[in-house]
């Protein structure tokens, strides 16, 4: 859209007794100084991004400042929100990133579905599109180490009365097959599932 014509006249005195005008007519397009709202504002990267540790911190980073000042600060409580619940603290870890800090391990084997909503603006007016969302999985349990023997050694031969210790990289019930089971003399142990307590092995003919 055009904007408004303006026009001026310029008079140049030539000597004392006559004046000659000089006339200038300037047309500006105004249009193309005109002025418009801000961008969309946009989320650049998120963590985590897929797969995820049970102690996994979740941050959402914008492509412009938000929190700028403590009298212009978003509230972040009132924007973020994450699926299932988890307590745990959201805050402005810089003023364009928000972060998510459980208050305790996540649940293995959960996926995890973080939602930002649009209701708040940048320091620039910028705005979401829409609510932006991620999901993330956090893994299973995995197993760390073990004695006497874990899964990153090769099997040993045990006494038939042996107890099995075994680490995992989260806590978890002991279940069936993780507790201590008779072996037999001569037998090679090869490690089962088990608990961060306490293992089992199964055994098999050497």
């Amino acid at each position: 859209m055009a904007g408004p014509l303006f026009a001026f006249c310029y008079y140049e005195p030539l000597d004392k007794d006559c004046m000659r005008a000089l006339s200038a007519v300037v047309t500006l397009a105004i249009s193309s100084f005109a002025v418009s709202g801000p961008t969309p504002l946009r989320v650049l990267r998120v963590t985590p991004t897929d797969a995820a540790a049970a102690t996994a911190v979740v941050t959402v980073t914008f492509d412009r400042p938000v929190a700028g000042s403590l009298d212009a600060t978003v509230d972040p409580q009132r924007i973020f929100a994450i699926a299932p619940a988890v307590a745990g603290r959201v805050e402005w870890r810089d003023p364009i990133t928000l972060r998510f800090t459980p208050a305790a391990p996540l649940s293995p084997a959960t996926a995890y579905t973080v939602t930002v909503s649009n209701e708040f603006a940048a320091m620039d007016g910028g705005r979401l599109a829409q609510p932006y969302s991620f999901t993330f999985r956090v893994h299973g349990t995995v197993p760390l180490a073990g004695a006497p023997t874990g899964p990153n050694e090769v099997g040993q031969f045990l006494k038939p009365d042996a107890q099995i210790a075994r680490c995992c990289s989260c806590a978890c019930g002991p279940s069936r097959s993780a507790r201590s089971a008779p072996t037999t003399r001569g037998a090679i142990a090869r490690p089962v599932a088990g608990s961060a307590t306490g293992a089992g092995m199964r055994s098999g003919a050497s």
